[in-house]
């Protein structure tokens, strides 16, 4: 088995071997084929369900396949090619690959957390929030996009706090920062499927998803459904949201400008998520960037106006964490030092300003 990983441990772009060891998160598929299957349409399904995966055929007969699973931070070709160079200087102190970089400062009146990839934010909410879910959470999105995807998990009880991997049964504990980690790495929690999990955990959500340009919804309703997710192949339960009256939990949910934004009052606890491509995101899913002329003194104008109106509608004792993610591919590499210092600054900025200065 070691010789057939180190075999497909490889760019299938360029076909090269890539100099990286086998990990515990590389895992092995196995699937019976009747005679209809179409097998590229089954690896295609599976990495559809796993997020950032790749998936390997390994070995192929009209009865059988077997696929290896990789992470697929082995094989990506970054379209930005300062990702990695610029990655160390944001995180020095480690040696792994851009796509679980990420860090925590705790030398701060609130927990902050920096990553690249969005979905590791995950493991900072559960744990600054885990003694407060039963109380009011709101928590405040900044980013291009609303994170609301299905995650690749089985969910077999209805409160949430369990789920297990489809394919290989393996079991999570929701509310565990360790089983969330390995949800992650193992590829059933995505960049685009990291809120619900969350949101399901708590009960009385609140996310308010800030746009630079967004169709305005003030406080929608927004059920959370355990549903059977039906394909050629497969079958299970999958957390999706809905608008059903039909509902096992369910959240608030706010879509807005940051001008739009007024002072949260009405919550117990506040979360500050901030992805960088709500500053600038050049890649809209199909693989083609987006030419952008944003110069540095158009972000900074961005930042200004972030910050002015965070410190107006934040009261700083409810924050529980600060969750700050680059977003390679997305968000250019080459302003990711100059944000990830205003951010500090602003973040400063909050903590030090006089009660007087956050408006109630």
């Amino acid at each position: 088995m070691k010789n057939t990983k180190k075999a497909l441990l490889m760019n299938t772009q360029k076909s090269k071997v890539l100099p990286m060891l086998a990990t515990k998160y590389d895992q092995l598929l196995s699937f019976d084929l009747n005679h209809e299957a179409s097998y590229e349409k089954l690896v295609s399904t599976i990495e559809s369900l796993y997020k950032e995966k790749i998936a390997c055929v390994i070995s192929k007969t009209k009865q059988n396949i077997e696929l290896l699973l990789v992470p697929q931070y082995r094989v990506i070709n970054y379209q930005d090619p300062f990702v990695r160079k610029t990655a160390r200087t944001i995180f020095p102190d480690t040696h792994r690959e851009p796509y679980n970089l990420f860090k925590y400062d705790r030398t701060r009146k609130t927990p902050i957390f920096y990553t690249l990839d969005h979905s590791w934010a995950l493991l900072s909410w559960l744990s600054a929030s885990k003694a407060f879910l039963e109380k009011k959470i709101t928590i405040l999105h900044f980013d291009d996009h609303d994170d609301l995807g299905s995650p690749f998990l089985d969910y077999s009880h209805s409160d949430f706090t369990t789920a297990k991997d489809y394919f290989t049964a393996r079991k999570y504990d929701m509310l565990n920062v360790a089983d969330l980690f390995d949800a992650i790495a193992y590829g059933n929690i995505g960049i685009g499927s990291f809120i619900l999990p969350f949101v399901s955990l708590c009960k009385q959500p609140n996310l308010i998803h800030v746009k630079q340009e967004a169709q305005y919804i003030n406080k929608e309703k927004r059920v959370l459904e355990s549903n059977s997710y039906t394909s050629e192949e497969f079958q299970f339960r999958r957390l999706f949201w809905s608008s059903s009256n039909n509902d096992l939990s369910h959240f608030s949910y706010s879509r807005l400008s940051i001008d739009q934004l007024e002072p949260i009052t009405d919550s117990d606890f506040v979360i500050i998520d901030i992805d960088c491509d709500y500053f600038c995101n050049v890649n809209r899913w199909d693989k083609k960037p987006i030419e952008s002329n944003l110069t540095i003194e158009d972000l900074q104008i961005k930042l200004d106006n972030f910050s002015e109106r965070l410190k107006e509608i934040i009261i700083y004792q409810k924050i529980l964490c600060i969750t700050i993610a680059l977003s390679p591919d997305f968000f250019p590499s080459k302003f990711w030092q100059h944000t990830v210092n205003q951010i500090d600054k602003i973040i400063d900025e909050i903590h030090d300003a006089p009660r007087s200065c956050l408006k109630k």
